[in-house]
């Protein structure tokens, strides 16, 4: 009986707290936007990363533990190295996803003109400007 109620807990928190996945789609915009918080975010990474990781290791190499045990600062310094290298990962991994958002933007113009046309008139034609709106989606590479 109590394993019944506790699956029956377990299975209400689940639908009342589970997000259900909504569609929708991104513009141009919306993909800049994402591809300059993104680009952001990832330059932050990599420099603060790259900063971290070099302090971290550089207070390490010069110690006589280096490769044994670690007292507690060269431990500290030995996984400041560490979340360094892995901030350093995640913000080149950032810059990536920023630039497919960047060329994904590129791929999508969406354009308000006029266009000559050919317009029959009584017994001829002639050449008239007409608005027009131009989807472009480039499918390829």
């Amino acid at each position: 009986m109590k394993l019944y109620l506790l699956f029956a807990f377990v299975f209400f928190i689940d639908i009342s707290f589970c997000q259900t996945p909504q569609s929708f789609t991104l513009t141009k915009e919306d993909y800049i936007i994402k591809s300059n918080k993104q680009k952001t975010a990832g330059l932050i990474l990599v420099v603060s990363g790259t900063t971290l990781a070099a302090i971290g290791i550089s207070k390490n190499v010069g110690s006589p533990h280096f490769l044994g045990t670690l007292d507690k600062e060269e431990t500290f310094w030995a996984w400041a190295g560490l979340t360094g290298i892995i901030a350093d990962i995640i913000g080149i991994r950032l810059l990536i996803n920023s630039h497919k958002n960047k060329s994904k933007a590129d791929k999508l113009s969406l354009s308000i003109g006029t266009l000559p046309q050919l317009m029959p008139q009584l017994n001829k034609f002639i050449i008239s400007e007409q608005p027009v709106i131009t989807l472009k989606i480039n499918l390829g590479r």
